[in-house]
């Protein structure tokens, strides 16, 4: 199969339009999408720029909500939300079949996890969104609670349609993120090598809770 290029950006939007469509009978087998440098390790702490990096990112880790192609946020980890009149509490229903890509379980204590975590350790575009939260509750395996100390009209957008959920299992155990090299997520695409300087390799996630991707391997080379 003739192998093309093209942006980072249509290609997450090509993926992300294909879990609410049916899939093609014929999966494209392979597509190399050119970039222009090496991201580092491509995970939330470690990514370069925003573009192509958190693109990158983006392919292996999932968030609560996804900006449509107007910007609207839209459910995607989330399942069913209700917010309060006053804008102050968030009500948030996990999808209930989300697995990160080592088999183990997405629960609502990632998410809880993940926002603390951000606070403990500081990523300016992820932590500074999330300073408005006053509380975090979770109840059961998928419902999480989040109370605010005020209204913020961009709440849906930052942090909760951009921050990538991190999975509490190996997160728990990084202090130093900085340093960090894993990449695991529960997104549509698996890291699979990282080769510096060279290119990325990334194979589909077979188990998507979406619905695996339409493309096989993602190759990125520099």
């Amino acid at each position: 199969m003739k192998r093309s290029f093209f942006s980072v950006g249509i290609i997450i939007l090509l993926l992300l339009s294909s879990f609410n469509l049916v899939l093609a009978e014929e999966k494209v087998q392979s597509l190399k999408v050119g970039i222009s440098k090496d991201e580092n390790g491509l995970n939330p702490y470690t990514y370069v720029t925003g573009y192509p990096g958190l693109d990158l990112v983006n392919l292996l880790y999932d968030t609560l909500f996804n900006l449509d192609e107007n910007n609207k946020p839209e459910p995607w980890l989330v399942k069913d939300f209700k917010v309060s009149k006053d804008g102050l509490t968030y009500e948030l229903t996990l999808h209930d079949n989300v697995k990160w890509h080592d088999g183990k379980p997405l629960t609502a204590d990632d998410v809880k996890f993940t926002m603390e975590y951000f606070i403990k350790y500081p990523k300016s575009r992820f932590t500074n969104p999330l300073k408005t939260i006053k509380s975090i509750e979770v109840s059961g395996e998928t419902g999480i609670t989040l109370n605010l100390s005020q209204a913020d009209p961009n709440f849906m957008i930052q942090p909760l349609a951009d921050l990538p959920i991190l999975p509490q299992h190996i997160w728990s155990e990084v202090s130093t993120p900085d340093d960090e090299t894993n990449a695991l997520g529960s997104g549509p695409y698996i890291l699979e090598e990282h080769k510096s300087g060279q290119y990325y390799k990334m194979k589909s996630n077979e188990d998507y809770f979406k619905g695996a991707p339409p493309i096989n391997e993602l190759i990125f080379p520099m």
